[in-house]
């Protein structure tokens, strides 16, 4: 393998990608999907940011109604980052992009006989593969800067800015969507690697995309029910003594533990369940650890007493598996496509 081949291959690859109508619509569709999200984070935003400024005091308002100002935390701009997450992650528009990119990327190939003739010249069939997968990351890294450029004028338009204990956060976020998006786009590659037209890899690459999104947190309750059985406080008897009343919380708060532990273990399954939770910590710590500092709450890890070992204790193994389903995607591409019967 060459590195100038696979540039070459990458760089018309991405060419041909940023050009193509499919990729300009579906980029279009994400911006509006996640700019209705941001705007939506807006109102929220300035609503909690109205609550905190008045949190404590007490105002009238203009039907002589005393209203007194209540706070559950301070909003942090980087709240207003959770719209992008949950308009990739909520809507399907972000994974259809990447999708699109990728569930024709040889079977399109193939269909037109392209394929032959383009082993006819010196390159191999890893350089082939490589520059295809290189040309589609980079096409993804671009929408995914789009968004998130978009979304920082939009915030500095409205005179929000990030602090600068704001940025690596802002930047994880950016670098785990990349992750998101090139998972969906590994998959549809292994899809068009697999099947023999490009219809079949479409329907092939949207099966394997609904089953590592929603399949695993579908399942979860089940699975743990039947794993644990039923609630404790389902046998608990009308004249139960205290002592065994107390004895009967106990147990429930146990069952309900370990509940959640083999759900959150099944859930990192799914690809959009793992974005969403690193999403969440990021954008919205106090939703995930739920601490509080003082009379108030603060969206800031270093006032709630967050730990960047804490945070990775909490998403660490999520951060892992966003790694692993692209890596596992492309390497099956990887070995069938060097195994592939090109007549």
């Amino acid at each position: 393998m060459t590195a100038d081949r696979v540039i070459l291959i990458a760089k018309k690859e991405f060419n041909d990608y940023i050009t193509s109508k499919r990729y300009i619509a579906l980029l279009v569709m994400l911006l509006i999907i996640t700019g209705i999200s941001v705007c939506s984070e807006f109102d929220i935003y300035r609503m909690q940011l109205a609550d905190y400024s008045t949190s404590g005091s007490t105002t009238m308002d203009e039907d002589g109604n005393i209203n007194t100002g209540l706070a559950d935390y301070r909003p942090a701009p980087i709240n207003l980052f959770s719209g992008i997450t949950g308009g990739l992650a909520s809507s399907v528009f972000g994974a259809l992009i990447a999708i699109a990119m990728g569930f024709d990327a040889i079977t399109k190939e193939r269909e037109s006989g392209s394929i032959k003739s383009l082993f006819s010249h010196p390159v191999y069939r890893d350089e082939v593969i490589n520059g295809k997968a290189i040309g589609g990351i980079l096409a993804l890294t671009l929408a995914v800067t789009t968004v998130f450029m978009i979304t920082v004028a939009i915030l500095l338009i409205n005179s929000i800015v990030p602090g600068l204990d704001e940025w690596p956060g802002i930047f994880l976020l950016w670098f785990v969507s990349v992750l998101f998006l090139v998972s969906c786009f590994a998959m549809a590659i292994m899809t068009s690697v697999f099947a023999r037209t490009s219809g079949m890899s479409l329907i092939y690459a949207l099966i394997i995309f609904f089953a590592f999104a929603y399949l695993a947190p579908a399942i979860a309750p089940s699975v743990s029910g039947y794993i644990l059985g039923p609630d404790p406080m389902a046998d608990m008897r009308d004249d139960i003594s205290y002592e065994d009343y107390e004895l009967l919380i106990e147990e429930t708060k146990s069952y309900y533990t370990s509940e959640w532990e083999i759900t959150n273990i099944i859930n990192h399954l799914s690809i959009k369940c793992n974005y969403g939770q690193i999403g969440d910590a990021i954008t919205n710590p106090f939703f995930l650890w739920n601490r509080g500092v003082g009379n108030g709450y603060r969206l800031d890890y270093a006032e709630m007493g967050i730990s960047f070992e804490d945070f990775m204790g909490k998403v660490g193994s999520n951060i892992l598996m966003m790694f692993i389903f692209p890596a596992v995607f492309f390497g099956i591409s990887y070995v069938r496509f060097m195994r592939m019967d090109l007549r």
